[in-house]
């Protein structure tokens, strides 16, 4: 039974809170609350205040306790807008329920969704020096 994707959030107008730091070269924008339509339009004036600061992302949802439809769809317009510019967008969900609505409606096929913020910061950090050459030195027009 799919139960848990049609389940509410625990009040119907949970607020949705949001703050955008740097964290090395990225930026992690850590929201709390529920992603619903009812907050989705603050949710997307997040991800925009966040790409403002980088144009790498980490997206921390360890805070959101629901996200719907909508939620997901912001993030993949998002990662679609972003990627065409170079930038990068990583999502944490550490809730069960949050990241099995990730994972169901879509988000295997291109959002890289990690349980932790640390984890997100190690796949950056394996990217960068993937970069790199052996020797170190970063390839020519980077």
């Amino acid at each position: 039974m799919t139960d848990w994707l049609l389940t509410p959030p625990l009040t119907a107008s949970e607020p949705l809170a949001w703050q955008v730091s740097r964290i090395g070269e990225a930026a992690l924008l850590r929201v709390d609350g529920a992603i619903d339509l009812s907050t989705v339009y603050l949710f997307r004036v997040a991800l925009r205040r966040g790409r403002a600061v980088s144009p790498t992302v980490i997206v921390d949802l360890s805070g959101v306790s629901f996200v719907d439809l909508a939620a997901v769809q912001a993030l993949e317009h998002a990662y679609h807008r972003w990627h065409r510019t170079g930038g990068r967008l990583i999502v944490v969900a550490s809730a069960p329920r949050v990241r099995r609505m990730l994972e169901f409606v879509h988000g295997r096929r291109f959002l890289v969704v990690t349980p932790s913020v640390g984890m997100a910061l190690q796949l950056l950090g394996q990217e960068a020096g993937a970069e790199t050459g052996a020797d170190g030195t970063r390839p020519a027009g980077r």
